[in-house]
């Protein structure tokens, strides 16, 4: 008995030491990060960092691998590979995931008309946040991994018009993409046109819309000036957010260090990719500017007309697209009680 004994203890011995050698050198686990952005993307400069975070915080055992440009899956198919466990992180543009989780579509809703930065991160960042969050995890499956890095509001630039006030907006037809964007200007009389963009600069020369509605960027990458953009107003509605998601197949996978990583690693880039945004829609404006797009902004009243006009409008939106009213109508509360740019213009609808 005592060999059998013996050669028990040994196997139990190697066993120890090899299970110990595993721990000491544990290979990096790869997840797979999907992009429907180019390279040239603020969301791949972000998601660039938060690679670098999350490798130095998990000591190497964890790594992100980057895939941009769709390689994987566009901004319909990622959310759903989330879902199902196939795809394990994706940072996301949050008005594109109002298909799935229709709250998500609360920055492009009629209240956050003239909202500024701050305004946006009081609601994302505090409890009103928190709860709109916990939706999206219900709904897709998976873990937010943290705060959001806002990429700027919305512009209106037009052709041969110039827009100083929400009234000179009547009779323009205006590309756009989002639903709640054509509302929004349907109900100011416009004639909006859905299209990509790609089919702006044609549709723009050929006199097919009088202008657009979107980011400085996008006028900027464009060089839209060449195709007569030549006036910019600044309604500072339609905000883009993005967020970290990862799947809940993926983080449930993962031991506790791992997990800790991945929201550390996110925690890190916020403040940098908040500020990188913020710098990037400030350049873009200056280079349209250097190229003869003249801005006009607001008044404080006009955009309090606006917001009254489209009370209505967003009371019906909420229903239409089964938002969660009482979740809404909290977060315009707060807006108005806490916003230092739209509560000096707005009054409580009784």
């Amino acid at each position: 008995m005592k060999p059998l004994r013996t050669l028990r203890l040994c196997l139990m011995a190697a066993l120890l030491a090899l299970t110990g050698c595993g721990q000491e050198h544990q290979e990096a686990r790869t997840l797979k990060l999907s992009l429907e952005v180019p390279a040239s993307h603020i969301r791949y400069s972000l998601s660039e960092r938060f690679a670098e975070e999350v490798a130095a915080l998990s000591k190497g055992t964890l790594a992100v691998e980057i895939y941009p440009s769709a390689q994987l899956y566009d901004n319909s198919g990622a959310p759903k590979a989330l879902a199902i466990g196939s795809l394990d992180l994706y940072v996301a543009n949050l008005n594109l995931l109002a298909r799935f989780e229709p709250n998500a579509d609360l920055l492009g809703l009629p209240m956050f008309a003239g909202a500024s930065r701050e305004d946006v991160r009081r609601v994302l960042d505090g409890a009103l946040g928190t709860e709109l969050y916990a939706g999206i995890e219900r709904r897709l499956r998976v873990k937010v991994l943290g705060a959001h890095i806002e990429a700027g509001a919305e512009t209106l630039f037009t052709t041969g018009r110039a827009v100083r006030s929400f009234d000179d907006i009547a009779g323009l037809k205006l590309g756009m993409g989002g639903t709640l964007a054509i509302a929004r200007y349907r109900s100011l009389g416009a004639y909006p046109i859905t299209m990509g963009r790609a089919d702006l600069p044609l549709a723009l020369t050929q006199g097919q819309v009088d202008g657009l509605v979107g980011y400085d960027d996008t006028v900027r990458a464009g060089k839209l000036w060449d195709t007569g953009i030549s006036y910019a107003f600044e309604t500072h509605d339609g905000w883009a957010a993005y967020l970290a998601l990862v799947s809940q197949k993926t983080w449930n996978s993962l031991n506790a260090d791992q997990q800790a990583a991945l929201v550390q690693g996110w925690a890190a880039v916020v403040e940098w990719g908040r500020a990188l945004a913020a710098e990037k829609q400030d350049q873009a404006k200056a280079i349209n500017q250097q190229n003869g797009i003249v801005y006009y902004t607001p008044t404080a009243e006009d955009i309090a007309r606006e917001r009254t006009q489209m009370h209505a409008l967003q009371s019906d939106l909420v229903r239409q697209r089964r938002m969660d009213q009482r979740l809404m109508e909290q977060i315009r509360h707060f807006l108005l009680a806490s916003s230092t740019s739209v509560a000096q213009y707005d009054e409580p609808t009784p």
